[in-house]
């Protein structure tokens, strides 16, 4: 995710989209070209989707709550995707009357390629996160309406700012009074030239991107995961969290030993095998709720 003004140098987007194209390859298709604010407050925005046309192939995903603000800088984006038709361009419904004010302006033809993201009144799943400045809200029966186990973020990766040449490598999570914008933040760094940005990234990748448990290092539970027993009879285990509630009472004695006590894995096997735990069972949970993100690497 590359966040863009107007104005810079030509080498701080174009360079460092290049550099992170050359590691990451074809999964820049997945990038897009904002963060923290609407795409569309950006008048030169179609000239970065432009340029990251130019070096990816593809033209990056747009979502905006904002499609009326301008609207023919809106009908450039939409224009793009009809020549490209990479990936449908989002438009975020806040109320009703945006809604029928987005029917008048855009002709069916310029809709064929746009998602309508419904969150005005009266939606399924008009669910909103308590997160970021939502957290610290005065207005207790507005946080009432909010979910509190729901992210704001949607993404795994790189958020890269070209303005404050910050990288930062992030992952969505359940907003606490830690991760207050709705995502973890597993390494940071800055850089001040393509090159730069270069070592940072394989820096992060070696660092943080291991493809199995290391062995020798331990490992904890995730926050908000836990324990919990069925209430008729103990021999029920479950791992639990705000959303989902999984059976893992065939595993019970290791899963046990997994979240109550602190090993590395080589330890976690060796205890549990002279307890009679066949080692591979052991070893094949590790690895599962590894993959799963359910416990990590201290």
């Amino acid at each position: 995710r590359i966040d863009g003004c107007c104005g810079l140098e030509d080498w701080v987007f174009r360079g460092s989209l290049k550099t992170t194209y050359s590691i990451l390859g074809d999964g820049m298709v997945t990038g897009f070209c904002y963060w923290a604010t609407d795409p569309l407050d950006n008048p030169d925005y179609v000239e970065f989707l432009k340029i990251y046309n130019d070096i990816v192939g593809v033209v990056p995903q747009t979502t905006t709550a904002i499609p009326l603000k301008d609207i023919n800088l809106t009908k450039k984006v939409l224009e793009l995707w009809r020549v490209n038709k990479d990936y449908p361009v989002r438009f975020s419904i806040l109320n009703n009357s945006i809604l029928k004010k987005v029917h008048d302006a855009f002709s069916p033809l310029e809709m064929i390629g746009v998602k309508l993201v419904l969150q005005n009144n009266g939606q399924i799943n008009n669910v909103k996160s308590r997160s970021g400045k939502a957290l610290a809200t005065d207005k207790p029966k507005k946080v009432q309406q909010l979910s509190s186990d729901a992210p704001i973020a949607c993404v795994s990766g790189f958020l890269i700012n070209i303005v404050t040449k910050k990288v930062k490598l992030i992952s969505p999570t359940i907003p606490s009074d830690k991760w207050k914008e709705g995502y973890i933040i597993f390494d940071e760094g800055t850089y001040n030239s393509p090159e730069e940005l270069r070592i940072l990234m394989d820096r992060m990748i070696k660092k943080n991107m291991q493809k199995a448990l290391k062995p020798n290092e331990f490992f904890k539970k995730i926050d908000h995961i836990s324990l919990s027993f069925d209430e008729k009879t103990v021999s029920k285990l479950y791992l639990e969290s705000p959303n989902v509630k999984v059976d893992y009472s065939n595993y019970k004695n290791i899963i046990t030993e997994i979240f109550e006590a602190k090993y590395t894995p080589i330890d976690l096997i060796c205890n549990l095998t002279k307890k009679g735990e066949d080692p591979i069972k052991t070893m094949y949970l590790l690895e599962s709720l590894w993959a799963m993100g359910l416990i990590d690497n201290v």
